[in-house]
């Protein structure tokens, strides 16, 4: 049991559990306590290098001055139920950071963990973009830190200042922190607080894609991307590369949220062959319905292999030359519409388990579904 874990049973009475507001203070004291080029590595390494962040040119704008400000900082100071001036009312903000010597924070952070957000964003953005009025690039940003709690629907549109306040945004997840609490530290007192409190996030259940996500995947998709997802897309890479053959990882590193419109997370290789242009095998998790846009398929959660042909004219899988040619590959669906593809699907009750990611039953399940798409590939190769 973590130190952390024994001084919030200490805390806790029948009344109240004091896990957010304790969680916020313990990563408060051990941002101030770590180098200043630490601070500043979690603010841009973690905090602002999210997938879910605003990406217009005003956004980027900010980023970059936010950059140029911090290589000149000697010294990050954080703050925990910071004081804000909000439209019409003081609010104390869950985190703050400040460059030293500056009475004005630049970044500000709502922490959730499981409770429904309000109006908090809207007035804290609105109060961090009058304290940064003066600048027409504003070298601040406004942070929502999450483990299930959704953003809002809005909060990552472009241009949205109007309801925000500044352009910078971004969706942070407390498994990032749990990532960075990971890295080597150099003071031996620092290390073993960061051991701590990584410990602590792990019995909390913060330490991963856990099966207690899936059952909020659904309403994240609907809502926008969500980072924590995508370092076990790289797992399902690492354990599907032994299977690849003679396909193609699509980029260097996988991008789950790429193309998918907030309906689902997924990744994919191509394989050249000349005629057809490309084969492309895709897999990842999504609400079929919205994803293909097909009324035939299910409304829930699923993951799902997709093997398909970049020549929308012509079907990937003539259907009834492989069942002449008896291929190894049940379980798998033609869709007309949009395009042509053949599509597996699973649901998606059995995809995680707590701690871990993907189960070990849901990689076996990918690695079969990608071999016989592989087998669909080389008869359908065979028969156009």
């Amino acid at each position: 049991m973590s130190l952390y874990l024994n001084l919030r049973k200490y805390l806790e009475n029948e009344n109240r559990d004091p896990k957010e507001p304790f969680l916020t203070n313990a990563v408060v004291d051990f941002l101030n306590r770590i180098r200043p080029q630490d601070s500043k590595d979690f603010i841009l390494e973690v905090l602002l290098n999210a997938s879910a962040i605003t990406r217009d040119s005003a956004a980027s704008a900010s980023l970059s001055h936010l950059r140029g400000v911090l290589r000149l900082s000697p010294k990050i100071v954080w703050k925990r139920e910071d004081p804000i001036q909000c439209p019409g009312r003081v609010r104390p903000a869950d985190i703050t950071a400040r460059t030293s010597g500056k009475d004005e924070p630049f970044l500000i952070i709502e922490a959730k963990l499981g409770a429904k957000h309000t109006d908090q964003l809207n007035d804290f953005g609105k109060g961090l973009a009058a304290l940064h009025r003066r600048a027409s690039t504003p070298a601040a940003a406004l942070i929502f830190l999450t483990h299930s709690t959704l953003p809002p629907e809005d909060f990552l549109e472009d241009r949205n200042e109007r309801n925000y306040g500044v352009p910078l945004r971004s969706v942070c997840s407390w498994i990032d922190i749990h990532g960075f609490l990971g890295r080597r530290w150099g003071d031996k007192f620092n290390a073993g607080l960061a051991s701590e409190l990584r410990e602590f996030l792990g019995e909390l259940g913060m330490d991963t894609f856990n099966r207690g996500d899936i059952k909020v995947m659904g309403e994240l998709f609907r809502s926008g991307t969500h980072p924590k997802i995508a370092p076990f897309f790289e797992q399902a890479r690492r354990e599907l590369e032994p299977v690849l053959g003679g396909w193609k990882f699509y980029s260097r590193r996988a991008d789950p949220f790429e193309s998918a419109e907030g309906h689902g997370a997924w990744d994919w290789c191509y394989r050249e062959t000349g005629r057809p242009p490309g084969w492309y095998i895709a897999w990842g998790i999504c609400i079929p319905r919205e994803f293909y846009e097909a009324e035939m398929l299910p409304q829930e959660l699923t993951a799902f292999v997709d093997f398909s042909s970049e020549d929308s004219e012509e079907s990937p899988v003539p259907v009834d030359a492989l069942r002449r040619s008896r291929v190894h590959a049940t379980g798998w669906q033609l869709l007309s519409k949009p395009e042509p593809r053949c599509l597996k699907i699973e649901k998606a009750e059995n995809l995680a388990k707590s701690p871990g990611g993907f189960t070990p039953a849901f990689m076996k399940w990918l690695k079969s579904a990608f071999q016989e798409a592989d087998r669909l590939f080389v008869a359908a190769k065979s028969k156009l």
